[in-house]
């Protein structure tokens, strides 16, 4: 299980390579400049008014279209956007906060199969049953984002490699430094967590 101190692996997708080297500049200019600053590092966030992932990915999950990667059976981190802001709050009062980065999920040592059939039983859908293997989901998702790059397309294929590699790989960590450090533990549980998810994902367009 990794964690703050593990080697930092520079990834391939300009969205986790921003992050990285956003959080290395404010550190050095934290420690230039006398500025007080702390870096969360979340898991997979989700929860209500979250339009970017759990609207379109409980989409094909009611309309039967959700699949797994190699059965699902990799870790996952999710993080309640709830929990998320309760140790952002923490981190921005703690003491001993002050030039330290900290992960920050749920806690969970749970797999996308696991997840994914939460979700489908809270939202009244099948359990998806699909799988593709994750050498084969991944050729394909780059030989869409070549096709979609040559069409000069803005909106991104259903399959890329950024999401191939989060859900055909174990991506999960140890959340014990934000504990020991900033007494953090989850208020919201996954079963509840899934339940407001779901009763908004319902109603948001009441």
């Amino acid at each position: 299980m990794m964690n703050e101190n593990s080697p930092v692996v520079l990834s391939v997708f300009p969205y986790s390579k921003s992050k990285w080297m956003a959080e290395k500049w404010l550190m050095d200019f934290s420690s230039q400049s006398g500025i007080e600053a702390v870096a969360i590092r979340p898991g997979n966030v989700f929860g209500t008014r979250d339009h970017t992932f759990i609207e379109k990915y409980l989409d094909v999950i009611v309309k039967g279209r959700a699949g797994f990667i190699n059965q699902g059976k990799h870790k996952t981190c999710p993080t309640y956007v709830e929990n998320l802001s309760q140790a952002v709050s923490l981190a921005c009062f703690h003491p001993e906060a002050r030039g330290e980065s900290f992960i920050i999920t749920d806690g969970l040592e749970i797999t996308w199969r696991t997840f994914t059939e939460m979700l489908a039983e809270a939202a009244g859908a099948p359990k998806p049953r699909l799988s593709i293997p994750f050498h084969t989901g991944y050729s394909l998702a780059y030989l869409l984002e070549m096709i979609y790059k040559t069409a000069g397309s803005s909106s991104a294929p259903l399959f890329t490699r950024y999401r191939m590699s989060n859900g055909g790989r174990d991506y999960f960590f140890s959340i014990a430094k934000a504990k020991n450090i900033l007494g953090y533990t989850p208020k919201i549980n996954l079963e509840e967590a899934i339940s407001r998810t779901v009763n908004w994902y319902k109603n948001r367009n009441r």
